[in-house]
């Protein structure tokens, strides 16, 4: 046998030995991990209630018969999936972005803690008393 032959043969040995290493590295590493995403912070319902409350939400919107018709009755809001946090921001500050036709003035002054109190006081609402 050829010198180049051995060496091409002891290549191949070595990079068959390689690949086969990598793929049993992979099997026993199973699927790659993809992180899982942080849940936003969670607000504080009695909080977001008096943000509710300190805005006069209640002129416009009643929940279980308390406030005005304005708006719409937000007595059963948070039992709607499609009412995430981001959509309560949404309607909150830029109203018309969810309903174009909407006469509610934009919120866009509070703060971020209150915002998030209030989306949390309005995903808690589920049902009518």
């Amino acid at each position: 046998m050829k010198p180049s032959s051995i060496r091409s043969s002891g290549m191949s040995s070595i990079s068959l030995l390689l690949f086969g290493s990598l793929l049993a590295s992979a099997a026993l590493a199973g699927p790659p991990q993809t992180p899982k995403p942080k849940p936003p912070a969670a607000g504080n319902i009695a909080a977001g209630k008096k943000v509710y409350e300190a805005n006069s939400c209640k002129n416009c919107h009643s929940i279980n018969g308390d406030g005005g018709s304005g708006g719409p009755d937000l007595s059963a809001i948070g039992a709607d999936k499609t009412h995430t946090a981001a959509w309560f921001k949404k309607a909150i500050v830029t109203p018309k972005a969810i309903h174009p036709d909407s006469t509610m003035p934009a919120f866009d002054k509070i703060s971020a803690k209150d915002l998030t109190d209030l989306e949390a006081y309005l995903g808690s609402l589920k049902k009518k008393a």
